[in-house]
């Protein structure tokens, strides 16, 4: 979501910082009802590839359909990660009892 289309947007430490609450002008029509997203500005400068275009080469929304691919990747990725360490951790545990 491009910021110059938003009326309000406030972080939500709940979400972590990299998540607003906009309130747009679509958000207008059904009074009350924020939308969750993210700032196109700000996802440019972390991956330029997630963003949509105006006709002015000016970050103008995000491809959110996108997102969710890239972040299931960077979460495999956290999880496999994880799974090493903790084969290691057992691994040095079973180690020490054996001491």
């Amino acid at each position: 979501m491009l910021a110059r289309s938003t009326t309000a947007i406030s972080s939500s430490p709940s979400l972590g910082e990299n998540f607003v609450l906009l309130a747009t002008k679509s958000s207008l029509i059904h009074p009350g009802v924020l939308q969750l997203g993210l700032v196109a500005e700000d996802v440019e400068k972390v991956h330029p590839d997630l963003i949509v275009r105006d006709k002015e080469g000016k970050p103008y929304s995000v491809r959110y359909d996108q997102v969710n691919a890239m972040l299931l990747n960077e979460f495999l990725k956290e999880h496999r990660k994880m799974e090493e360490q903790q084969k290691e951790i057992d691994a040095l545990k079973a180690e020490l009892k054996e001491q």
